[in-house]
């Protein structure tokens, strides 16, 4: 099982290289990969790198890592240089990947230190355009290794994961009333501070 201080040596690790780190491949194999390893996907079969998504104009669109599961891909990740801001349209080229792999459940869009969790919990088969979780690999959060553990090759449960993200959303959705109510109240908001 993955634990926090698996994660926070590891952001620890590229913190010292990460100004040396000048591609995306660099990226993938000093960043990505060790997670994955972690994540206890190590064998061919279990990770598969730049993986065929789909045919635009004659030409293969291939995603960076494909985590597969008794053949097909369960998890795909795109991965971009490690001083990149991660953008709008890297969410997009993201969304193409998912939306044509309808095996697919879950993505994840890094650029090795910030990443971003992706479902289809709006529309099936459609990736949702907000991530239903985020994390920074130098600022790990309490509990990130239990929500990590749930993604490792040998426990993998998208049931759970999926669990957890509809949770995650209706909990954010909730918060975000409740700070409007506070900073715009309603009148019902008001009239049932009162009461």
């Amino acid at each position: 099982m993955i634990t926090l201080k698996d994660i926070e040596q590891l952001g620890e690790e590229i913190k010292e290289i990460q100004q040396e780190i000048s591609n995306e491949t660099e990226t993938i194999e000093h960043c990505v990969k060790p997670l994955m390893v972690l994540l206890n996907y190590r064998k061919p079969t279990e990770i598969k790198y730049q993986y065929p998504c789909f045919t635009l104009r004659g030409q293969s669109e291939k995603v960076d890592i494909a985590l597969m599961h008794n053949g097909n891909p369960i998890v795909l990740v795109e991965c971009k240089q490690i001083k990149k801001i991660l953008t709008t349209d890297d969410i997009l080229q993201m969304k193409r990947y998912f939306d044509n792999q309808p095996r697919v459940k879950l993505a994840i869009l890094t650029n090795g230190i910030e990443y971003m969790f992706f479902m289809d919990l709006e529309n099936i088969n459609l990736m949702d355009s907000k991530p239903f979780n985020t994390f920074n690999i130098f600022i790990p959060k309490t509990g990130l290794g239990l929500v990590l553990s749930l993604y490792n090759n040998d426990e993998f449960s998208f049931e759970r994961i999926r669990k957890l993200a509809e949770k995650d959303v209706i909990l954010k959705k909730v918060i975000k009333v409740i700070k409007d109510d506070m900073v715009n109240p309603s009148i019902d908001y008001i009239k049932r501070t009162i009461q």
